[in-house]
């Protein structure tokens, strides 16, 4: 964004494009989260105590995060549809007044 008064711009192509970049990351994320919760399922079956207890407590805390993570990314690109659809409208709207 520019100082004060000047004109800014944003290329909502590029910005949903962006969008699904990070969603393409946070589906890798769920994998990873998958198979670290299958590993701590399997390592769970022979292993207990405080050390096992703060360690499914610490990945939990992890699973949480990238929840608020996705969550986010959704409101976003929502927005960003939204933004993308309401420009495009009324820069059609617009053409369509001066022919």
């Amino acid at each position: 964004m520019s100082g004060m008064g000047e004109d800014y711009r944003v290329d909502l192509d590029q910005l949903l494009e962006h969008v699904e970049r990070c969603e393409e990351f946070d589906k890798k994320v769920e994998d990873w989260l998958d198979q670290i919760e299958q590993a701590i399922t399997r390592l769970h079956v022979s292993w207990s105590g405080d050390a096992a207890a703060a360690q499914r407590d610490y990945h939990d805390h992890w699973v949480q995060g990238a929840q608020e993570m996705k969550d986010s990314l959704g409101k976003l690109r929502d927005r960003a549809q939204t933004n993308h659809d309401s420009y495009s409208g009324l820069i059609e709207h617009q053409r369509g007044m001066w022919p």
